[in-house]
């Protein structure tokens, strides 16, 4: 059942953006209902990637078909069913539908958010004049990721909404958004402060909001010594090490599970405590991988497998020729050997998208790409697996991702750190570093010594001896 008045709200609203626009429009007579089919939105300069319309799927003209009632999803639903449009190019129309496993909606800004947001009936009946029907307004400060920003102003020049990720900036100005536009179809950008003042934040009525989280959050540190001897902490950078396992040559940590590579090629994967027991998960392994309920693992022949869910889950073969496994979120990468970098988004047997040749390194983290090309150059794109790449730095001989920050570790031993958009200014956090490791709001170096090192907060934060006789480092 509707809490509200859709024409009620809309007026307010309407009311209350024409504040912010410095005047009130006139309403148009017979509003089109699926908003501006500009060549660009306010604050939107980029023009369309020619090389764009080779990803684009098929739609079908309207009306849409019927979705049923109203889902009512969990935030990160929300931006899974958002995701399923950004990574396979959903050509923008007011006249078109485009139908996946989350139903069939029409292909501007509000279908693609009514899509998201999962709301049932014709997926062309949602517009930004009526989707207050379904939502509510809340505070700028209270916006979580699922969350949208419309503005709707009787304009249909002026009306859109975007659905909100995250903030770009610690001072909550900058919004990242996904969104259904007129000049790059479904894109993930971020919105300056003043385009996002004209917008009014909004949450859908039935989004599910996850169980609260720990008071204290799982953080893990690993350390493999130079003896071979894997150690992890779990809490505070001062808490006490628990010896895992002997004989061992890589150690990962990811949530609640540890894993680690022995020097004979067996990978093995626990769940739960520092002291739960260990599963052999394969052997004849190279390198071991860890991503949520995912394990990925790199055979010595050059063959990529990964499992999704416990730990006696079935592998599935994804790739061969490779030298590099990558897993983040839904996203899993490999390097061949012949330096191409493929991603695929979605189910371990989705489509693969090649990313870039000439590469030594890939690196994942949410809905951020990197690589790192044979000639030491460090790119990272954000988005859509088909968006553009950004030029992060040169002469590098290690990056990684996590969250909003990257890291890169220069030839010279400098590693280096950034915090926010792909253009943001980096900043010098250690010397004589042959390994960057980076997780939430951590920072870790291994030193040309041997010594890991791990800060936590931000940038320029304090930092804290970890251990000695290091060869690896590894961060959750």
């Amino acid at each position: 059942m509707k809490r509200r008045s859709g024409l009620g709200l809309a007026a307010v609203l309407f009311t209350f953006m024409s504040v912010l626009a410095g005047g009130a429009p006139a309403l148009a007579d017979d509003p089109v209902y699926g908003d501006p089919a500009l060549s660009t939105y306010p604050g939107l300069a980029e023009e369309p990637d020619p090389s764009y319309s080779a990803f684009q799927v098929t739609t079908t003209a309207i009306p849409c078909a019927g979705n049923g009632s109203d889902d009512s999803p969990t935030r990160s639903e929300v931006i899974k069913r958002a995701k399923s449009w950004l990574s396979v190019g959903v050509q923008y129309s007011q006249n078109r539908c485009y139908e996946n496993q989350y139903g069939d909606y029409r292909t501007d800004c509000s279908g693609f958010v009514s899509m998201a947001w999962g709301l049932g009936g014709s997926g062309s009946s949602h517009w930004t004049g009526n989707l207050l029907d379904d939502s509510f307004v809340i505070a700028r400060s209270a916006l979580k990721p699922g969350d949208a920003l419309l503005r709707y102003t009787g304009n249909t020049s002026q009306n859109h909404v975007a659905l909100f990720l995250r903030w770009a900036d610690d001072d909550k100005t900058q919004p990242v958004v996904i969104e259904q536009t007129g000049s790059r179809d479904t894109i993930q950008r971020t919105w300056s402060q003043s385009n996002a003042a004209l917008y009014t934040p909004v949450r859908y009525d039935n989004i599910q909001e996850a169980a609260p989280a720990p008071t204290t959050p799982l953080s893990r540190i690993g350390v493999v010594t130079n003896a071979g001897v894997a150690l992890v902490k779990e809490g505070g950078l001062s808490a006490a090490w628990v010896n895992e396992y002997s004989g061992v040559q890589q150690v990962e940590v990811e949530g609640d599970r540890i894993g680690v590579l022995t020097t004979d090629g067996r990978a093995l994967v626990k769940d739960g405590g520092l002291s739960a027991a260990w599963t052999t998960e394969y052997t004849g392994v190279k390198q071991i991988a860890l991503a949520g309920n995912r394990i990925g693992v790199l055979t010595t022949s050059g063959t990529a497998l990964v499992k999704d869910g416990g730990l006696s889950a079935a592998w599935t073969t994804e790739y061969t020729g490779v030298k590099q496994l990558v897993l983040a979120d839904d996203r899993i990468g490999v390097l061949t050997t012949g330096g191409t970098a493929l991603v695929k988004e979605g189910g371990l047997s989705a489509a693969w998208t090649t990313q870039y040749t000439g590469v030594q390194q890939i690196a994942l983290e949410y809905d951020r790409v990197g690589v790192l090309t044979t000639g030491g150059t460090a790119l990272v794109k954000e988005g859509s697996l088909h968006a553009g790449w950004v030029n992060e730095y040169s002469n590098v001989s290690e990056l990684a991702l996590s969250e909003n920050r990257i890291g890169v570790l220069v030839a010279t031993g400098v590693a280096l750190v950034k915090d926010g958009g792909l253009s943001a200014g980096w900043v010098n956090e250690y010397s004589g570093v042959q390994q960057i490791a980076l997780a939430g709001d951590r920072i870790g170096v291994l030193t040309t010594g041997g010594t890991a090192l791990v800060k936590e907060g931000g940038l320029s934060a304090g930092w804290v001896n970890e251990y000695s006789g290091v060869k690896q480092l590894a961060l959750s």
